[in-house]
């Protein structure tokens, strides 16, 4: 309950609302501009693939960009602030461990990301097309984005955390991890555009699996190390 109420807590904070809807416009801008580029591909296929198509298209490489950069700057100032604003004694010295703060902030950011890119792309996906065909197709893949997402959104956050709390100063932090998981497209079982296709044609939910194994070793760790760390 106490983690709860810290997750809460870590919600009432303006500038993250601002970072937040930032972020949604420019997620919805490239899904809309990958919607518009799609047209003559998505029209190539058959009519009964054309909803299909555009649900997971919507997600490119331009897309995960600003959700990476904005997962990045946004756990390195949920993680780092107190400490980089003097404030740190007060957060700390809570009835609460130590662990329990740093897990309560890794939550809310990382269910702060999973509600706005899944709301963002769903909503702009139903006004896109006609709503009554389109709510049909995110209902029968509603499972697969969100196993998608979960999944990227994890991973990036997990990543960040641990920059956020090995660096000390939080746009630094923040640069670093995104720079890592710009990196990391390049490889190819962490290139979330390739993860995507896979499971859109072939129905590899698997291709999951090594973002949520670097996520179940990143966060422990991650935690860990922020626990036995001076807390100035």
């Amino acid at each position: 309950m106490k983690g709860l109420k810290l997750v809460v807590w870590e919600s009432n904070d303006p500038i993250k609302d601002y970072i937040l809807v930032i972020l949604a416009g420019i997620s919805a801008f490239f899904m809309k501009m990958n919607l518009i580029k799609a047209v003559p591909l998505i029209l190539s296929n058959t009519p009964q693939s054309w909803l299909h198509d555009s649900l997971f298209i919507m997600f490119s490489a331009s897309t995960y960009i600003p959700v990476s950069l904005g997962v990045s700057i946004l756990t390195a100032l949920t993680i780092r602030g107190e400490r980089d604003d003097g404030s740190s004694y007060f957060l700390y010295s809570l009835p609460v461990s130590i662990r329990t703060i740093i897990l309560s902030k890794i939550v809310c950011v990382y269910m702060h990301f999973l509600a706005l890119i899944l709301i963002t792309h769903i909503l702009l996906f139903s006004l896109h097309f006609s709503p009554i065909n389109s709510l049909k197709v995110v209902a029968a893949h509603f499972h697969v984005l969100l196993a998608f997402y979960a999944s990227i959104l994890l991973y990036t956050v997990s990543l960040s955390a641990l920059f956020s709390v090995l660096v000390p100063n939080a746009p630094i932090a923040s640069m670093l991890s995104f720079f890592t998981i710009f990196v990391l497209t390049y490889v190819k079982i962490f290139n979330p555009v390739l993860t995507l296709q896979n499971i859109a044609i072939e129905n590899e939910l698997k291709t999951l699996l090594p973002y949520l194994v670097v996520s179940a070793v990143l966060i422990p760790v991650a935690i860990e190390i922020s626990a036995r760390r001076d807390v100035r």
